[in-house]
């Protein structure tokens, strides 16, 4: 079991996530935007952070690097279904410079669980 940490600005994909993770047996908290998922990440220690790499205000690299000030080891996957002016596959090859994996939205919940407990599992190595 462990704590993880969604940070998703679409309510349906959060929630998904969240569900799917604690039906896993994991303990989810969930952030709605950046702003808040920077507050969480302040005031909780998590052993890992999925968050999506669109949205208003703070973005995933913005959320990548205030986790990585707090926690250097903390694994981060990044989730993208692209944006405006990027593709997934684009918004994601970025993202691989500071998360320890990416997911392109949409995803199958088998792929999340897989790639969670992967990372969760190479953390402890």
């Amino acid at each position: 079991m462990a704590r993880i940490l969604v940070i998703d600005d679409t309510d349906g994909v959060r929630e998904t996530i969240k569900v799917t993770l604690e039906n896993e047996g994991h303990i989810v908290d969930d952030a709605c935007d950046g702003i808040k998922g920077q507050k969480a990440i302040e005031n909780n220690d998590y052993d890992l952070i999925i968050t999506d790499m669109f949205m208003p205000e703070k973005d995933g690299f913005d959320i990548m690097t205030f986790a990585r000030a707090r926690n250097k080891t903390v694994p981060i996957i990044v989730i993208s279904g692209g944006g405006a002016a990027l593709t997934a596959d684009w918004a994601l090859t970025g993202a691989e410079a500071f998360a320890n994996a990416t997911i392109q939205k949409p995803f199958k919940s088998e792929v999340l669980i897989r790639t969670v407990n992967e990372q969760l599992e190479a953390a402890k190595e």
